[in-house]
């Protein structure tokens, strides 16, 4: 049986990439006043594969681009 770890409470051994390169202020995380570049999807893709073909927007930059068809 594994044993289930809350995710606020496990933190890896080893560095982020963003604090690998000393951008972990501005990049890494999704929160107020970071960068971030989303992508997202009509569905999880965790539970429907497919999931990755139905791209509701993506976040760029803070630019928002959506395909108008």
């Amino acid at each position: 049986m594994a044993v289930k770890i809350p995710r606020q409470r496990w933190s890896p051994p080893t560095p982020s990439p963003a604090q690998a390169l000393n951008l972990d202020k501005e990049i890494g995380s999704l929160s107020p006043c970071m960068q971030a570049d989303i992508i997202a999807l009509d569905g999880d893709p965790l539970r429907d594969i497919t999931a990755v073909r139905r791209v509701m927007f993506v976040m760029k930059g803070g630019v928002v681009y959506k395909d108008r068809r």
